[in-house]
């Protein structure tokens, strides 16, 4: 388990998640739709992205119900290649807990801006919302985990509608920048943000939301 807390093969939607050639199939799919969103700034038709994946319809189908299940599962598997990632995160310096969302917002922007196309298309400007919602919830997830271990939380607080009131700031401030023409540098832009965090949920967590990440 990654940034979203399941298993990438809980979203296989047929076949045998284990067959190495079923992996192959998909990952192909998901690798050759953000080709296509690069190149065309949209996310594709079913028809236009088998015939550049070189794979029948059938094939598709087996994977995915639709494109729109095809642009969550492209977003989730990001999120999920990040959260995998335990040196994504370097180490913080000073030891102070600022210093640590710096860094950690920092690198998982810096992830996003790998694959700027694909969040512009489908997060920042899609229609549809449902890959922006499959981020969202993945942050808020997270971010109620931050919260729910502060001590400095208020009292009474509710940490759901807490995380839903931070990640929504978050994601405005992303969608912003994924349509900059001159966006700052992932960790200029991590900055702002954690300046923005109230201190009790900076002081009291030993990692940003966005990446603590459960990998059991």
């Amino acid at each position: 388990m990654a940034l979203t807390g399941i298993p990438p093969a809980a979203f296989m939607r047929s076949g045998n998640p284990e067959d190495p050639r079923s992996r192959r199939t998909r990952a192909l799919l998901l690798a050759e739709a953000e080709r296509e969103i690069a190149r065309s700034g949209r996310l594709p038709s079913v028809a236009s992205l088998v015939q550049a994946a070189g794979v029948s319809r059938g094939a598709f189908y087996t994977h995915f119900s639709s494109i729109e299940e095809l642009a969550v599962a492209a977003v989730r598997s990001v999120l999920e290649e990040f959260g995998e990632n335990p040196d994504a995160v370097p180490p913080p310096r000073g030891g102070t807990k600022v210093a640590r969302s710096q860094l950690g917002y920092g690198a998982f922007f810096a992830h996003i801006a790998d694959h700027r196309p694909l969040f512009t298309a489908l997060v920042a400007t899609s229609n549809d919302g449902s890959a922006r919602e499959e981020l969202r919830e993945a942050l808020v997830r997270q971010t109620v985990e931050a919260i729910a271990a502060s001590p400095n939380r208020p009292t009474g607080l509710d940490s759901r509608h807490a995380a839903a009131f931070l990640v929504g700031g978050i994601l405005g401030v992303l969608s912003e920048w994924l349509h900059d023409p001159l966006p700052l540098d992932p960790y200029q832009l991590a900055g702002q943000i954690a300046d923005l965090l109230p201190s009790w949920v900076a002081d009291g967590a030993e990692q940003i939301p966005s990446v603590h990440v459960d990998l059991r």
